[in-house]
């Protein structure tokens, strides 16, 4: 399993976490709560870009922290129902890149072995 598929499948299941705890709980809670899902999610953006090679399938993992640190501002500036709503829409905007994230390199993984499905039957048909 790729490191990349990792990160944004524990990204989704934050921001899954995440928006059920912004309407389950207190803004206040969320926020906290919020705090450290921002701070993962930057961690991992980090972890991401560290063990894959820079190309622009990784731009995901920047918009990630970009969205990471914007939950970590957020969390400690914003109070009340507004903070509630923020922390929702970080939820949902971590779960939607890290979804794409995973759609793309699901995708290019279906094209590797396609290429080396369709390469091997042009082979086997030369040779024949």
């Amino acid at each position: 399993m790729s490191p990349k598929y990792i990160v944004n499948l524990s990204l989704v299941v934050a921001g899954g976490f995440l928006a059920v705890a912004s309407r389950g709980f207190a803004p206040g809670t969320a926020g906290w709560i919020a705090l450290g899902i921002g701070i993962f999610a930057v961690v991992l953006a980090g972890v991401g870009l560290a063990t894959t090679r820079l190309q622009p399938r990784s731009i995901g993992h920047g918009a990630i922290a970009s969205v990471g640190i914007w939950t970590i501002v957020s969390s400690l500036v914003f109070t009340g129902a507004a903070l509630g709503w923020l922390v929702l829409a970080d939820a949902l905007a971590l779960a939607a890149i890290a979804i794409v994230g995973l759609v793309v390199h699901e995708l290019s993984t279906e094209r590797v072995v396609h290429t080396l499905v369709v390469a091997n039957s042009d082979q086997l048909q030369q040779a024949a």
